[in-house]
């Protein structure tokens, strides 16, 4: 509910912005809105649907993959009719649905235990006391960071240094898709319709990846293995496809399939690694944020790799080379966790 408020607050403000460093505050406020908003969803389908998480939250994930396509137009014919301002003010009023149905939504039943009673005689040991308390403040710290599971669980640092990773790829990936096909000599408007190959691959991804998980024809951490390696083979055929559109089409769409997938997954791949842990949510929670922190800076670097070399082709390199080492850190998480496994 809290996220609706300030996505509406932030689209109603960014209505009667009047300069670039503005328009950056509302949006940025709009971002933490919908981080708001998105992570109680997803938190309430892994509490209501343990056993088909993977299932529920692959077909919960056609929504984004539907409104990626349909979104654009909508809002490009808005603001043809309305102006800028006006598209906004109506986006605004249309995402305090997002509040209702907040408002609406209920976690299932679940048994409460009672607390154990703790001794409230303190101790006033001068140094000793004072010493306590800060060791007791540090460690609430660190549990209010969701940092507590890496000490317990060193492994955990390896697997969420592929969120950032992922995030990267990815941002990357879409800002440069059509800049890329116009430095080969492809025309605005036909390189415009590679985003279109791009989303459709997305939503078809995200339709058929639910029902093979569900039917168990394969694990999400296989999946999200494979997935990673036609990414990385795509990336690197890139620079073979020259100019050749229709290639260049076909690649968007794997792309737009593997991408679509391979960051949905993500947290089924953690379910699978570190569900016994205890630690889903913490580590979902710290890597979601890693991922939007390599979204941001994965589209700076290849953008300044871009700057370096003025060619396009070597920042599709790079997206394929993180995309593999993506996987690599993967596989090493999956036999390092089967490592302690065994020796527990």
């Amino acid at each position: 509910m809290t996220g609706g408020g300030l996505l509406f607050v932030g689209f109603l403000a960014t209505a009667f912005v009047s300069n670039v460093y503005q328009l950056a505050i509302t949006l940025a406020l709009t971002g933490f809105g919908l981080s708001l908003a998105y992570l109680p969803q997803v938190m309430l389908l892994m509490v209501s649907f343990p056993e088909r998480f993977p299932f529920m939250f692959g077909l919960a994930g056609l929504g984004g993959s539907f409104g990626m396509m349909v979104c654009p137009p909508i809002v490009d014919l808005l603001t043809m009719t309305y102006g800028w301002r006006g598209a906004m003010l109506i986006i605004a009023a249309a995402s305090l649905n997002v509040t209702a149905c907040g408002a609406l939504q209920r976690l299932p039943p679940s048994g409460y235990a009672k607390l154990k009673k703790e001794d409230s005689e303190s101790s006033h040991n001068g140094p000793s006391d004072i010493r306590s308390k800060l060791s007791a403040f540090a460690s609430s710290v660190v549990q209010w960071l969701s940092l507590h599971f890496c000490v317990k669980h060193p492994r955990v640092l390896l697997h969420l240094t592929t969120w950032p990773l992922l995030g990267a790829v990815f941002a990357a990936w879409m800002v440069f898709l059509v800049p890329h096909a116009i430095a080969r000599g492809i025309p605005s408007v036909q390189a415009a319709f590679l985003s279109t190959a791009g989303g459709i691959g997305h939503l078809l991804g995200r339709a058929v990846h639910p029902f093979i998980l569900d039917r168990k024809l394969m694990s999400a951490f296989w999946m999200f293995v494979v997935l990673n390696l036609v990414n990385t083979v795509s990336f690197f055929l890139d620079y073979a496809a020259a100019d050749n559109y229709l290639a260049l089409m076909l690649l968007a769409g794997v792309n737009g399939a593997a991408e679509g997938v391979i960051n949905w997954i993500a947290l089924s791949v953690t379910k699978e690694l570190y569900e016994e842990t205890g630690y889903v949510t913490d580590i979902y929670i710290i890597g979601i944020c890693l991922f939007g922190t390599g979204e941001v800076l994965g589209s700076f670097l290849a953008g300044e790799l871009y700057n370096l070399t003025q060619n396009y082709s070597a920042s599709f390199f790079s997206l394929g080379f993180m995309a593999g080492v993506t996987t690599a850190m993967c596989i090493v998480d999956r036999l390092a966790s089967k490592c302690f496994t065994d020796t527990g």
